[in-house]
């Protein structure tokens, strides 16, 4: 089917290929002259990064919100 956007910013989009099972996130710089940084994950690195996110949303988020 190829890539499908889940998340479109100005400065972050999040893509996923169903059938190859992979995920991007690729951040730019903004501005004219965009520097862009592309992540391509797998399942395993998808899962890790998605556990540091919610480790590092508990820690600085959750406490302040209850």
């Amino acid at each position: 089917m190829g890539w499908i956007t889940v998340l479109e910013k100005d400065q972050i989009e999040i893509r996923y290929d169903d059938e190859k099972k992979n995920v991007i996130l690729e951040v730019n710089s903004g501005g004219f002259s965009s520097k862009y940084v592309t992540l391509y994950m797998n399942e395993e690195e998808f899962q890790e990064v998605l556990l540091a996110f919610e480790k590092v949303n508990e820690k600085l988020f959750k406490k302040e919100n209850g």
